[in-house]
């Protein structure tokens, strides 16, 4: 009995220890494993495993992220996971976007067993690694075998082969407790031949009643006893028949990852019930939703009258082959066959595609185009090429598809079109303009061949009998009946001057002006043509002198401005405006066609003339037109507009009027670009219609704008005013003229005779004419196109492409921002800023310098200059630290004790200084680094002022001569390396060229910006053989030292040159060595296996001993290479200390920075580094100019300020003759004669004394003081002797002949004329016209009563005697105003002085420095002052250094330099404004008590906001002002006192006139006259010499003035009018024609008047 309870306890203590809790219960961890609290029987026993909460098999299967996912491989090792997905990794891949990926095409491929295998025809199956065609076959137990009559033919596995599989059984009240038994025992046998063991076949089981309960999870029982005893123990639960709760709960909760479903293994359920359900409507729903998620159903009724529920539940087949009915459960075991063959698992796949080229297609939905899938579209869909097409809707045009979109549609090439709309034209659509249009024009244009013919590709006008009559010359056609063609061009059979051709009939021009009407001549004066006949015109027709009515002929072209200003919302309305006008024009008979394009900052051609032939294409064009925003470039839009658009390519037709309309609502970017631009459009015979929106009539709007202007431009307030226009519009497009009259213009060209219309007189000598005059220059004798060429001392040159404002350099053209002009040779820039030459190569200021014609290396920019040493070396320095004195270059400051930094003075104590940026340090334990000081250490290079930084700039030059072989080469190349290996980049930056009898720039400096892409460069450099022209390698490394081409300011340059042999050319190798070097380059030579080593020693950088490096074999170049670069780099000191020193002036010294030295006197540098010295004083030369070298005078013209012994003028317009300044008379022509001036091209000096007439250089002498003609006169005994008989002989340019025309007789050039008959003007004869008089005007006649010769160009008098000259201008004098050239509108009577080319009112403006500006308080002349170009009010403002700055007492009001500040706050020294820190310059003072100005030292201070500066001096602004110069007056009239350059004026009672104080004669006289004030309201300066004026005389005649209506002006001489307006000069007299002739300048004779009556 003890013994017995030993063993019950030591059994109850061993399942004690081997219980274990596993979440809420204990279980046994040799029967359970537990997950996550959730216990699991070991299924597999010890390989279980858990996956989350799960129990697994991991040989079997996989977990992937807490999923349990089936396994892949015998072993399992072909698995892998997909998130929560497991794959074959043999035939699958994960993406991870896109999840789990086959590695094969699925279309035509699929995955068996690891295998990928081709699909079959029809379906395809697997059987291990097989597959096969489940239509006959089957696979059972892993072998393919024929398919039993049994087994559906729809699955691939027969019997239970890899299944998840659910029993439900119904337990309700109709099966009875007997016959549940015999449900079990039947589930049990269905499941014998199962391979449950291995995992191929899970099995769970559901019973059910009123509720449902899980009997057995899929993954509860692995092995094949243990699941049959579970369910030969299920109890039996009575109840009603809820089947579809039952159905739902195998669905939602069985069929689970989390239960043991497996992904990728086929859903099995039999059902078995013995009646109907409780609720057939939600079973039947409940079976569909499971059979939707894949689940296959069988259903098993037993005693079932009804089999429709059942139906219902199973999976639909052929015969209801899943629906099985037994009459009670005896007959349960019968079933079992019928289930086993039944449950037939894996789904076929069906092979739904077909190949397609190298794709494939599923031809239920697609269809194969030549290769490529397309989608069905239709019933019948058809290939176009590659696309599917649904012919109804659309038509296949060579593998092109097009919209069916017309009835009878067809192709042309690979476009549809229309027949009834277009013509096929050469593969090509061409638009018809109606029925008429029936032939094709190239393969662009369809015509009417009644009325057009085709000319090279071109629809043109037709003539006559279009075949007969109508022939083409190039694009255009002509009537063959008057014209021929010739060399490409149009010409007439007639005389084109006074013949014309009416319908192939040639008439001669009697009438002027003269029209066609048919084949018959009229005057347009009075009848018009209509239809080919003649009537009278009424109504608005006589406002016009058109020959033809009622045409409406026209190419239009819309010109609309889309700029920033329009906005989107009137954007709509102008296209609107647009629409209505197309709509009114007669698009579609094409008699109107139409083109339009759009501008902003640049043009777009919307659609040209002959784009759209149909009303409706057009509109639906122009409304569908983006809004894009910009600038107003309208020059831009105009020339493309006439250029571009009205030409014949894009549809212009010959003979048709040529209209725009250009609407804006801006003034556009280029003003005169705009202006010139429209004055070509419309000299090209184009009519230009502006409509300007909120804009106000304006000089550019008039320019665009058709003569009339008043009738062509309409000014609106606003886009909506658009609409007001429409009716103007349509007129005017109806109205367009389609034949004007024709005169018969021909003009005189030297002895020939010229057509104006196509040419140009040139010298003398006709030429053609490019377009128009307005295109068309002369050249000497020689016409040019000046769009694309240009004239250069009397050579054509071609304008260079690109430039936009081409220049001459002496004979050819240039660009000047690619090019400059050297010598007379055209050079290109070395860089985009390069300004300057140097010899024949040029450059920037900024970073070179050029001496005696060499380019040296420049650090101070414009403050660098060129001193030529006592040596023959050349030094560039730094001009605001030096002056270059005799070879030497002398220090501008004291040496003794400062130091020029940077152009910064600074004070020095030790023996020697350096400095670091701006600062001056003592290099004895300081050092500069990277720009700051720092102590010095003991590796630190002794004597230099600056860290080495090993930055350098390397040119390696190599040698590939014949001579060095490729082995040898390739161990230079690898010297490089090493060179280039053991450098610190990019502090070290390297070029390369390779020379033989050439060079090569392998690369440059700023090539490559790291070592890798060095090395990978110089690694195999190709070897190529030649001589060794070692002179122009050096050259070309010169060259390469270029800031363009990486070389730096602050970097050392060196060259490594390596060669092994002497050059071809010893002479030019040192010359271009020596140019190296005197360019800063240090040039260090190695040379191997050299004989004599003189030139590389002379080539090499002193020492030579040194930089000449000699070794005997290439060999040798491996132990030298880390030397070299160690040296070049370390031996490099940035800066060397300088000694102290001294600057004497005179018997002292002076501070360089605020002194300058004048003839040894120091005196104070007024205008700081611009300060120069006139003798003992020093001066600003803003102000003032020296003459004499010791008299300053006011610089009172600027730059063009010269002396004349002491005293100043303008030379504009004066010059210096002895000691007298007189009036240029002839621009550049004028010279001197004693004391007075005279024009070279028209005169001569005789006797240095007198001005005499000039009959040309080499035949004018004198004599006596006369000028005389050497051909036709001789100087005897002091008195001129003709050579000729004078009573009957003329002698015409040394042409002595008898005078053929008696007295009349007179000379034009060699030959003779009448002077009654004919006048001549500079060598061209001209007939005098009958009834009125002529005058000459240069070389060209002008009738004086109608017109005025303005500098030698004739213009209209149209203002009568008002009428005056600027320039080549005519302008009325009462509206008008010439200043300089340029015509100025009054806009007041006041308007009445110049200021520059400007007019300006001395009562509301002032004048500065030729800029006008508004007066501070209109009526107060002095309430503005000027500062440079702009005025000031001396009460708000201050003017600092020609800048104006406010007068702010808080902030500014004194000036230090062109800035402001604050004295009380701030100091000014050498121009920079700093804070007060007790200091000034260095020297300390007391802010309190004295002042520093611009670095000196003022004892005195004065209180804001009055304290100023006046250079060096401070002062109180109410008592004083600063003049020019540095020179502080009094100011002794207030606020009235103001400067004329250096000296103090009341403005009230004086002004300033060319650089002096004068007294103005009464408080008007504004205006100056040379050196005299007056009243430009009441006088009138003339020559210098003030004259009272009035409504009468109103110009001068020299000095005088003189009323024009009762006086003439002759060769400076004033007569009386005594005949009226028939009186006229000749020479220097007056005359009237009536009673003498005038031959030239003289009068040849006087006329008999008969006085009889």
């Amino acid at each position: 009995m003890g013994s017995r309870v030993f063993i019950y306890a030591a059994l109850w203590l061993m399942l004690a220890l081997s219980a274990v809790n596993c979440g809420n219960q204990k279980v046994d961890n040799g029967e359970f494993v537990c997950c996550e609290g959730n216990p699991h029987a070991k299924a597999w026993d010890d390989d279980t495993e858990c996956c989350s909460a799960y129990a697994f098999n991991p040989k079997l299967e996989t977990c992937c992220n807490g999923q349990v996912n089936p396994g892949f491989g015998s072993k399992n090792e072909h698995s892998q996971c997909c998130e929560t997905q497991s794959f074959d990794n043999r035939c699958f891949e994960c993406e991870k976007s896109r999840g789990v990926r086959p590695r094969y095409d699925f279309r035509a491929q699929t995955c068996c067993d690891g295998d990928i295998v081709n699909l079959l025809r029809n379906k395809t199956c697997c059987c291990g690694n097989k597959a096969f065609d489940p239509t006959d076959l089957v696979c059972c137990d892993g072998k393919i075998i024929k398919r039993p009559k049994d087994i559906p033919g729809d699955c691939c596995n027969c019997g239970l082969t890899l299944v998840d599989l659910i029993i439900v059984l119904d337990s309700s009240e109709s099966i009875q407790s007997e016959n549940w038994p015999k449900m079990l025992d039947f589930t049990v046998s269905i499941l014998k031949d199962a391979d449950i063991d291995d995992d191929e076949v899970r099995v769970g089981v559901l019973s059910y009643r009123h509720n449902t309960t899980v009997e057995i999870h899929l993954d509860d029982y692995h092995n094949r006893d243990d699941l049959f005893n579970a369910i030969q123990s299920i109890r039996y639960v009575r109840g009603s028949t809820a089947t579809g709760d039952a159905i739902q709960r195998m669905r939602e909760d069985m069929f689970d990852f989390r239960h043991g479903d497996r992904p990728n293994v086929d859903n099995v359920c039999i059902v078995i019930t013995d009646g109907d359900s409780d609720n057939y409507t939600h079973t039947v729903d409940q079976a569909k939703l499971a059979r939707d998620n894949g689940i296959h159903i069988f259903a098993i009724g037993i005693a079932l009258k009804n089999l429709t529920e059942l139906k219902n539940i199973a999976t639909p087949a052929p015969g209801d082959g899943n629906v099985l009915s037994i009459d009670d459960f005896d007959h349960l075991e019968s079933l079992r066959g019928k289930i086993f063959a039944s449950i037939c698992t894996g789904t076929p796949i069906i092979n739904v595609y077909e190949p397609c080229g190298e794709d494939f297609f599923n031809p239920q939905k697609e269809t194969c185009c030549n290769g490529k899938p397309q989608p069905l579209v239709a019933e019948k869909t058809i290939c176009c090429g590659q696309k599917s097409y649904d012919n109804s809707k659309q038509i296949c045009c060579e593998d092109e598809l097009n919209d069916r979109n017309a009835k009878d549609i067809t192709c042309c090439g690979k476009k549809a079109f229309d027949p009834e709309k277009a013509l096929c034209c050469e593969e090509k659509v061409a638009p018809r303009a109606g029925p008429e249009y029936t032939e094709c024009c190239s393969d662009k244009f369809a015509y009417n061949p009644k009325t057009e013919v085709c000319c090279e590709g071109f629809v043109a006008k037709a003539f006559g009998n279009p075949k007969k009559d109508t022939g083409c010359c190039a694009e255009f056609s002509y009537d063959q009946r008057c014209f021929e063609c010739s060399k490409g061009k149009v010409r007439p059979m007639f005389d084109w001057e006074c013949q014309i051709c009416c319908d192939g009939t040639v008439h001669n021009m009697t009438l002027d002006p003269t029209c066609c009407c048919g084949a018959e001549l009229f005057n347009p004066k009075d009848e018009i043509c209509c239809k080919k006949e003649l009537r009278k015109r009424q109504g608005d027709e006589l406002n016009h002198d058109c020959c033809e009515c009622g045409s409406a002929l026209a190419d239009i072209v819309f010109v609309l401005d889309s700029s920033e200003s329009v906005d989107l919302s009137n954007w709509g309305k102008l296209l609107t405006f647009v629409e209505d006008i197309i709509a009114s024009a007669d698009v579609d008979t094409g008699k109107t066609r139409i083109g339009l394009e759009t501008y902003r900052h640049n043009v777009t051609v919307e659609f040209h003339l002959d784009e759209h032939i149909r009303t409706q294409n057009m509109i639906d064009h122009v409304m569908g037109i983006p809004y894009v925003r910009g600038s107003t470039n309208t020059a831009d839009a105009i020339e493309n507009m006439f250029d571009v658009m009205f030409s014949p390519k894009y549809g212009d037709r010959p003979n048709v009027p040529n209209i725009a309309i250009v609407i804006t609502d801006g003034l556009s970017d280029d003003s005169e670009s705009t202006m010139e631009a429209a004055e070509l459009a419309k000299a090209e015979g184009i009519h230009i219609y502006a409509i300007a929106v909120g804009l106000k009539v304006s000089a550019e709007l008039r320019a665009i704008a058709s003569d009339p202007w008043k009738q062509n431009l309409f000014t609106l307030e606003n886009f909506d005013d658009l609409v007001s226009l429409r009716a103007q519009m349509f007129d005017a497009i109806a109205s367009a003229c389609p034949q004007s009259p024709r005169q018969c213009p021909t003009k005189p060209c030297g002895s020939k005779q010229y057509d104006p219309r196509t040419q140009v007189c040139c010298n003398g000598e006709p030429q053609p004419l490019y377009q128009n005059e307005k295109f068309t220059m002369c050249c000497a004798q020689v016409s040019y196109d000046k769009r694309t060429q240009m004239c250069c001392k009397d050579k054509v040159n071609k304008i260079p492409s690109g430039a936009k404002k081409p220049v001459c350099c002496e004979d050819k053209a240039m660009d000047p921002v690619h090019a400059m002009c050297c010598a007379g040779d055209v050079i290109p820039k070395s860089s985009p800023d390069a300004d300057v030459c140097c010899g024949s190569s040029t450059y920037s200021e900024k970073t070179g310098i050029c001496c005696e014609d060499i380019l040296y290396q420049n650090k101070w920019a414009k403050d660098g200059a060129c001193c030529v040493m006592k040596d023959g070396s050349t030094e560039v320095y730094d001009t605001r630290c030096y002056d270059c004195i005799n070879g030497t270059l002398v220090p501008k400051y004291d040496c003794a004790f400062q130091r020029c930094c940077d152009g910064v003075i600074q004070e020095i104590t030790s023996p020697s200084s350096c400095c670091c940026g701006k600062k001056a340090f003592d290099p004895e334990d300081q050092i500069c680094c990277d720009g700051k000081l720092s102590k010095r250490k003991p590796s630190d290079i002794p004597d230099c002022c600056s860290c080495a930084k090993n930055i350098v700039d390397i040119v390696i030059v190599l040698d590939s001569s014949e001579s060095v072989s490729e082995v040898n080469w390739r161990k230079m190349e690898e010297a490089v390396e090493d060179i280039i290996g053991a450098a610190a980049i990019p502090e070290s930056r390297f070029g390369l060229l390779t020379y033989n009898h050439f060079s090569t720039i392998r690369f440059q400096m700023n090539t490559f910006v790291n070592k890798q892409e060095l090395l990978d460069a110089v690694d195999n450099l190709p070897y190529i053989r030649g001589s060794t022209d070692t002179g122009t390698a050096l050259e070309t490394m010169r060259g390469m030292f270029n800031p363009k081409f990486g070389d730096r300011q602050d970097a050392p340059n060196f060259c490594l040159l390596m060669t092994d042999g002497e050059s071809d050319d010893y002479d030019n190798t040192i010359e271009q060595a020596n140019l190296a070097k005197k360019k800063g380059i240090t040039i260090v030579g190695i040379g191997v296996g050299l004989k004599n080593a003189t030139e590389l020693r002379n080539i090499a950088s002193s020492p030579a001993d040194e930089n000449a490096v000699l070794l005997k074999d290439f060999d040798e170049l491996k132990k030298v290479t880390d030397r070299i670069f160690n040296d070049l780099a370390s031996s490099i000191c940035p800066q060397n200390p300088k000694p102290r020193c001294r600057t004497p002036c005179g018997n002292s010294s002076i501070d360089e920075d605020m002194e300058i030295c004048c003839h040894g006197v120091p005196q104070k540098k007024i205008a700081g580094e611009d300060t120069k010295c006139c003798g003992y004083k020093a001066y600003d030369p803003d102000c003032f100019m020296c003459c004499m070298e010791e008299v300053l005078v006011s610089r009172y013209a600027g730059k063009y300020t010269e002396c004349c012994c002491r005293v100043a003028y303008d030379s504009r317009s004066h010059m210096c003759c002895g000691n007298n300044i007189l009036p240029l008379v002839a621009g550049d022509d004028t010279a001197c004669c004693h004391n007075t001036t005279y024009d070279t091209t028209k005169e001569v000096c005789c006797d240095n004394f007198i001005v005499q007439p000039s009959y040309g250089a080499k035949n004018t002498d004198c004599c006596n003081g006369v000028s005389y003609d050497t051909r036709c006169y001789e100087c005897v005994k002091e008195e001129i002797k003709p050579k000729f008989d004078t009573e009957k002989e003329l002698c015409c340019q040394g042409k002595i002949d008898k005078k053929q025309f008696d007295e009349r007789s007179c000379c034009c050039g060699p030959e003779q004329f009448d002077v009654d008959k004919s006048i001549c003007c500079e060598d061209n004869l001209f007939k005098r016209p009958k009834g009125g008089e002529v005058v000459c005007c240069g070389g060209k006649t002008l009738n004086p009563k109608k017109m005025v010769c303005c500098d030698d160009k004739a213009a209209r008098r149209r203002w009568g005697t008002d009428t005056c000259c600027c320039g080549r201008k005519s302008y009325d004098q009462n509206k008008f105003h010439c200043c300089e050239g340029k015509i100025n509108v009054k806009k007041s009577d006041k308007d009445t002085c110049c200021c520059g080319n400007k007019v300006f009112d001395g009562e509301r403006q002032v004048c500065c420095d030729n800029e006008v500006n508004d007066l501070a308080k209109s009526g107060m002349r002095n309430s503005s002052i000027c500062c440079g170009k702009k005025a000031f009010d001396p009460t708000k403002e201050i003017c600092c250094d020609n800048v104006v700055r406010d007068l702010n007492k808080d902030s500014s009001t004194a000036c230090c330099e062109n800035k402001a500040y604050d004295p009380e706050k701030s100091k000014c020294e050498q121009g920079k404004v700093h804070p007060i820190d007790g200091g000034c310059t260095g020297r300390k003072y007391n802010p309190k008590v004295q002042t520093c100005c611009n670095g000196w030292i003022n004892n005195e201070t004065f209180s804001d906001p009055y304290a100023r500066c006046c250079f060096d001096r401070a002062y109180d602004a109410r008592k004083h002002v600063c003049c020019c110069n540095g020179n502080l007056e009094e100011a002794f009239a207030g606020i009235y006192t103001q400067c004329c350059y250096s000296f103090a004026y009341d403005a009230r009672y004086q002004t300033c006139c060319d650089g002096q104080i004068v007294d103005k004669p009464y408080p008007t006289a504004e205006c100056c006259c040379g050196r005299q004030a007056y009243d430009s309201n009441h006088e009138i300066c003339c020559n210098g010499v003030v004259n009272p004026c009035g409504t009468d005389k109103v110009k001068c005649c020299d000095t005088v003035a003189y009323d024009p209506v009762l006086e003439i002006c002759c060769g400076g001489k004033l007569y009386p009018r005594r005949y009226g307006e028939d009186t006229f000069c000749c020479g220097d007299v007056a005359y009237t024609p009536m009673l003498a002739a005038c031959c030239g300048d003289r009068i040849a004779y006087e006329k008999k008047i008969n006085m009889e009556w």
